[in-house]
């Protein structure tokens, strides 16, 4: 399924964004691109969340590519996941340091 998103600031300027996912009841994968003139360019992240035996939903893998980091991609990620199910996402047990410090910034949006 194919769904088109919000306009994304990358490196001050404004691409549209086309997420490219697969959902069952029990994990989203999700292919992003940058899109110019209507086509899809380039690939520029992917991710997969998974629910767990308990229900609760978390982040399994994500990658965004070094070239679109900090320009708030994964938040956008996370907030689209967070729209397509039931429930509140939640940490995964072993996390870089880089995701700490992200969950720490998301859990201020989403509370």
């Amino acid at each position: 399924m194919i769904k088109e998103f919000k306009v994304l600031s990358l490196t001050s300027r404004h691409l549209p964004i086309i997420f490219d996912y697969t959902q069952t009841s029990a994990s989203i994968s999700l292919a992003v691109h940058i899109v110019k003139d209507k086509v899809r360019a380039e690939q520029i992240s992917t991710a997969v969340f998974k629910q767990g035996h308990s229900g609760e939903w978390y982040a399994h893998h994500v990658e965004v590519y070094a070239d679109f980091r900090r320009c708030g991609l994964a938040t956008v990620m996370y907030q689209f996941v967070q729209g397509e199910i039931e429930g509140r996402l939640t940490p995964s047990d072993e996390q870089s340091e880089d995701a700490k410090a992200f969950w720490r910034f998301f859990r201020t949006l989403v509370s």
